[in-house]
């Protein structure tokens, strides 16, 4: 059996080269001794890493690794943003969900971060509804989701839900911000 080494932060993971073989980007490697840092830098985290051997071992992925599955199994193209001073390294197919994205990673060469002057907390919401668009924001990104041009549903921004009493009972009810409109 034709075992590959991976490190990884000082962490070490081992599998089989017939493992790999499903995915683009490993299915070539001709050492059997592979520094994931050193082939993509900060990128993928430990807790990433080890989910994504899982999921080529046949268990089910993670939401939350969509991006590095992207990356390390499907073979995609890394795009590297700057949202409002926040890094993030990004799969080209998760990013052709919007047009936006779409035309402006069409120019793009890789040689420097593409800089967009928005809010990176609002922007990883986003990021979680590209990758899954079943997944509920914040109802503060509608606005982003119509900068980037992303098409959306009502139904996926989340409302807090606020308690209302009557003054002298203990009755109270539960309310959105859509039931008052």
């Amino acid at each position: 059996m034709d075992t590959i080494t991976f490190t990884l932060n000082n962490n070490t993971y081992k599998t089989t080269r017939e493992t790999l073989s499903k995915s683009k980007l490993f299915n070539e490697i001709e050492h059997n001794t592979i520094d994931i840092y050193s082939m993509f830098g900060t990128i993928i985290s430990n807790e990433a890493f080890e989910n994504i051997l899982e999921h080529l071992r046949g268990n089910n992925l993670q939401d939350q690794y969509v991006n590095e599955k992207c990356i390390l199994i499907d073979g995609d193209k890394i795009i590297k943003f700057d949202i409002g001073g926040q890094h993030f390294d990004i799969a080209e197919s998760i990013l052709m969900k919007s047009k936006f994205f779409e035309a402006l990673i069409s120019s793009y060469d890789g040689t420097e971060r593409i800089f967009i002057d928005r809010n990176p907390k609002k922007f990883n919401e986003i990021l979680k509804y590209l990758i899954n668009d079943k997944c509920i924001i914040n109802p503060d990104c509608h606005q982003d989701l119509d900068y980037y041009n992303i098409q959306y549903s009502q139904n996926i921004l989340k409302y807090k839900t606020t308690t209302l009493s009557s003054p002298g009972t203990d009755t109270s009810i539960p309310i959105s911000p859509m039931s008052i409109l």
